[in-house]
C-alpha cells in the first residue's frame, strides 16, 4: 500500500477533523473545491489510477474522505512510532568517547 508523503499529511491535517467526522459519523461539513480537488489527486496517487467522482458531490466527497481517513491515520501512527523510537535511542545524547 503507498503512503501519503509529508507534504501532503501536512495538505491535509487542517482538515483531519472532516476526515474523522466522515469515517465516524458518516457526515461531511463543507470543505473548499481546490481542497477536494487536491485531495482525490492524492488520493489516484496513492491507489495508482484513475478515481471517478463527481466533486461537487456531497456523498462523492464523503466517501473520498472516508477513502483518506485510513492512509492519513497510518501516516500519523508511523510518525508517532518513528518519534517514540527516536526518543527512545538518542543517538547522539552527548557523553561520547574522546
Amino acid at each position: 500500500m503507498r503512503q501519503l508523503t509529508k507534504e501532503e499529511y501536512e495538505f491535509l491535517k487542517p482538515y483531519s477533523d472532516r476526515l474523522n467526522t466522515a469515517s465516524k459519523s458518516q457526515y461531511i461539513r463543507a470543505l473548499p473545491s481546490n481542497f477536494v480537488h487536491q485531495m482525490r489527486l492524492i488520493y489516484e496517487r496513492l491507489i495508482d489510477k484513475s478515481y471517478s467522482m463527481n466533486e461537487s458531490c456531497g456523498n462523492c466527497i464523503l466517501t473520498l474522505c472516508r477513502k483518506m481517513k485510513p492512509y492519513y491515520d497510518e501516516y500519523e501512527h508511523r510518525s508517532n512510532r518513528e518519534e517514540s523510537e527516536n526518543d527512545d535511542n538518542p543517538a547522539d545524547a552527548g557523553g561520547g568517547t574522546n
